[in-house]
């Protein structure tokens, strides 16, 4: 759970005037970690049991989630999820500051 997934549970509008603004039905949730249930016939990359994880933005919270395979990362099994989700958010957090102000790094 990140700022976005709190601010959201609140009540308070953090997508608004945005391209992400809530629109009903509206379904929070910024990053998961599962198992892939199912896969398209033309994916290689990962395979049905497979443990992944997603940087969705919105809609994490689903009991299932319908993902591009090239976006999902893998997680290892003996990971704990809350710790791999986190690693994920972090990572974002990183990336953008590499690409906003490169010379913080």
């Amino acid at each position: 759970m990140c700022r976005p997934d709190l601010t959201v549970r609140a009540g308070e509008a953090l997508y608004s005037g945005t391209p992400l603004g809530q629109k009903v039905p509206f379904v929070p949730g910024y990053s998961a970690v599962g198992v892939a249930d199912a896969v398209g016939d033309k994916v290689s990359r990962v395979k049905v049991g497979d443990r992944v994880a997603a940087l969705t933005v919105v809609a994490s919270y689903k009991e299932y989630l319908y993902w591009r395979s090239d976006r999902l990362i893998p997680v290892p099994e003996a990971s704990d999820a809350a710790a791999a989700n986190e690693l994920l958010e972090s990572g974002q957090v990183i990336g953008n500051v590499v690409l906003v102000a490169p010379d913080l790094v």
